[in-house]
């Protein structure tokens, strides 16, 4: 029971809350990470996940009926009938809670405004908002948003706008990613309502706007960072994120892997390597 109960909480999901660890590698090389900036990321991280695990419980509640006619959804504990639905409830009001009680008692009251936008971003997504195309995939982005917000927040640092673009983007990237997968899946499609509104077309060009609006607003981000800071080289690290997204855009169209971004993020080699890159050409030219 307990193996089904942390299968529910999507763990392999945890790899999406890096951005809530992302404005450490952002912040200002005047800023010391010390002890205190690592303990209340970490911190803001672990509500981050906590709370994005309750409301996976809570969305596999709402969907069980559609995830049965899913290829892989369906073997999701609460589909394959694994979990009750009055544990799996129990469960997700539990991770909530103490989601909110760290944030109250351990990080800056602000970021109660951030867990509380998110708690109702997922109620109207997941009870009205999930059936409208491109409207469902902008408040997953907003989500990935508020990941980074709730970082900068933890720390008490102010974070870029260009950073701010750039990560909805990302965002609205693996999104969309998904959407194409799910639409190639013919009997899924005519379940799923907002799969109805899309069509192969609209959805590539949403795919090709998305890595556009990313890739710019990371260069943005650089010409910013590199005129305040002086630091004439960080444009090198747009390399690995242009790589980065090309791979990844060839991965979706070309291999149809888009269906499940973070395994992609786990266990692509390419990708992985590309990531590691950038963080290192990032922390070198920034230092």
């Amino acid at each position: 029971m307990m193996l089904y109960i942390i299968k529910m909480m999507r763990p392999k999901q945890w790899v999406k809350n890096v951005f809530v660890i992302a404005p450490v590698i952002f912040a200002s090389p005047d800023i010391v990470i010390d002890s205190d900036i690592i303990y209340h990321t970490l911190l803001a991280t672990v509500c981050f996940s906590l709370l994005s695990s309750g409301f996976y419980i809570f969305n596999d509640i709402k969907d069980i009926d559609e995830d049965r006619h899913h290829p892989t959804k369906q073997y999701r504990p609460l589909a394959a009938n694994k979990v009750s639905l009055l544990m799996a409830f129990i469960m997700a009001l539990s991770l909530l809670i103490i989601s909110f009680t760290i944030s109250y008692f351990y990080l800056p009251i602000i970021s109660l405004l951030v867990l509380s936008t998110y708690a109702i971003m997922q109620i109207v997504y997941n009870f009205y908002l999930k059936s409208y195309a491109i409207i469902d995939i902008a408040l997953i982005s907003l989500g990935f948003v508020l990941r980074l917000l709730m970082g900068a927040i933890a720390i008490s640092i102010t974070l870029s706008p260009w950073i701010l673009i750039t990560v909805f983007s990302l965002a609205s990237l693996l999104g969309f990613s998904k959407r194409y997968y799910e639409f190639h899946l013919e009997h899924y499609r005519n379940i799923r309502q907002s799969l109805q509104q899309y069509n192969n077309d609209l959805l590539k060009a949403l795919l090709i706007l998305s890595t556009s609006s990313c890739l710019m607003g990371y260069i943005l981000f650089l010409a910013e960072r590199t005129k305040n800071l002086n630091h004439d080289y960080l444009y090198i690290s747009g390399i690995f994120v242009f790589y980065g997204l090309c791979h990844y855009l060839y991965l979706v169209l070309v291999k149809k892997q888009g269906g499940e971004p973070e395994h992609i993020i786990l266990y692509d080699r390419p990708i992985q390597i590309c990531c590691f890159l950038w963080v290192i050409s990032l922390i070198a030219l920034w230092i």
